[in-house]
């Protein structure tokens, strides 16, 4: 018959795989019973890393260990990529929520960044909010919403090209900044193209940094 990992064998049917001696385990989706089975999934050498650095960083802020200098420094010791899996990580074990506010402080450059509330773009949580809040908001606030910035908007309506300066734009964003920073709403939204270029003309990169 068939041996498994021949190519007769990947494409035969169930019932002739279960002839040949093939094993078919069966999948239940009990939710009392996930995660009791083996992991389907060895987890790499990076991923044990950021995990045991995880839960370091725990230990730090629960003051089981001291504070070490390094720790201020993670979000410029590790990689853009792996810095998002760390936090990710954390919000999985509930370690980024209110209850933990210095594992979320260790996880930002400065503390004005750690006190904003926001979303991270790659896996669409809420950056601060524990699991149990997470995608709700139950207390009463106001949000402000900041419109269509489009840095270099006004140079490229005079000279084309995706715009060259961004002055004017600056400017004004200096000004919201500064209304958003006295008003302190409990959200900011801001929508529509940040950039006037657009990707292929000269000045989107810049504009973007």
């Amino acid at each position: 018959g068939n041996q498994p990992g021949s190519p007769e064998a990947e494409d035969a049917s169930p019932m002739e795989r279960s002839q040949a001696g093939w094993h078919i385990p069966k999948q239940s989706w009990d939710i009392t019973t996930i995660g009791t089975g083996p992991a389907l999934r060895v987890p790499r050498l990076r991923e044990i890393c950021l995990r045991m650095l995880g839960r370091h960083i725990k230990a730090l802020a629960d003051g089981v260990e001291p504070l070490a200098p390094h720790a201020r420094q993670i979000h410029q010791c590790l990689g853009e990529q792996d810095c998002l899996r760390l936090k990710h990580y954390l919000q999985g074990r509930g370690w980024m929520g209110p209850n933990y506010p210095r594992v979320h402080r260790l996880m930002h450059p400065s503390l004005a960044q750690a006190k904003s509330l926001r979303t991270c773009c790659h896996t669409r949580e809420y950056l601060g909010l524990d699991w149990d809040s997470h995608g709700q908001w139950v207390a009463p606030f106001f949000f402000m919403q900041i419109s269509q910035p489009e840095l270099g908007r006004a140079s490229d309506l005079a000279e084309g090209g995706g715009g060259s300066t961004w002055v004017e734009e600056a400017e004004k964003l200096k000004v919201v900044v500064g209304q958003v920073n006295r008003v302190r709403p409990k959200f900011l939204v801001v929508t529509g193209s940040l950039t006037r270029a657009r990707p292929g003309q000269d000045h989107y990169q810049a504009q973007r940094a």
